[in-house]
């Protein structure tokens, strides 16, 4: 079952891509520069799906045993373009909004799960990436919906979890502990440094509880930020 989903996607998604350039990723079909092979990496993300206890939030480890080092490099890259230009800080949370992520507010500062946010989270990046290297954002977006498309195919709780908005396959008693969290902080009666703190526990809490490889629990996802 495994490996017949794999050749299906591999075919469509196989298209060899060179990771180059300086400030930014640009992709091309050269022979020189990194690389990142697209279907090698939903080979692999397939390959290990249903070994997780569960895929709704990870963390930079996980993102790396499921997509491998050159996903992980890719995203580096456009992490420090992001960082350089302050493009995420500023652009007032365009991307989670229109997700209609659950834990989005303008109240917060940052996002109160960042260290442990969804997969979709981590490879979607906007329009205002596009001069830090266009090819590769198109590239990871392909990426995502390559490994999610397997869901047509394949009846996966860690599948259907990479569905939007990001939160969508959280548990009831998960959703339960943070809506009412995400109510009082918007009605005023919470302190935002606060109510992300009890988000973030929540989630730590979560994500320890479902973890199957214990190896992969970091201090960061157990301390948070």
């Amino acid at each position: 079952m495994v490996e017949d989903l794999q050749r299906i996607i591999h075919t469509s998604a196989a298209r060899k891509v060179d990771i180059q350039g300086q400030g930014g990723y640009d992709l091309q079909d050269g022979e020189s520069g990194q690389q990142m092979y697209k279907g090698k990496a939903i080979s692999r993300f397939l390959s290990l799906v249903d070994e997780f206890g569960q895929l709704l939030l990870v963390t930079d480890e996980e993102v790396e045993k499921l997509f491998g080092e050159e996903v992980v490099a890719a995203l580096a890259e456009l992490g420090h373009f992001d960082r350089e230009g302050g493009i995420c800080s500023s652009c007032g949370g365009d991307c989670c909004r229109d997700m209609g992520c659950e834990l989005y507010t303008t109240l917060f500062k940052r996002c109160p799960i960042y260290d442990l946010r969804p997969i979709i989270c981590r490879l979607h990046f906007c329009h205002r990436f596009d001069a830090g290297g266009k090819s590769l954002v198109i590239e990871l977006r392909d990426l995502f919906f390559g490994c999610f498309r397997a869901v047509d195919f394949w009846d996966s709780g860690n599948l259907r979890s990479l569905d939007v908005p990001p939160l969508a396959g959280a548990p009831p008693e998960l959703m339960s502990a943070l809506l009412p969290i995400m109510t009082a902080v918007q009605q005023g009666s919470l302190d935002p440094e606060r109510a992300a703190e009890l988000i973030r526990c929540q989630a730590r809490d979560y994500h320890s509880k479902y973890l199957r490889h214990k190896s992969l629990i970091t201090p960061s996802a157990l301390q948070g930020d």
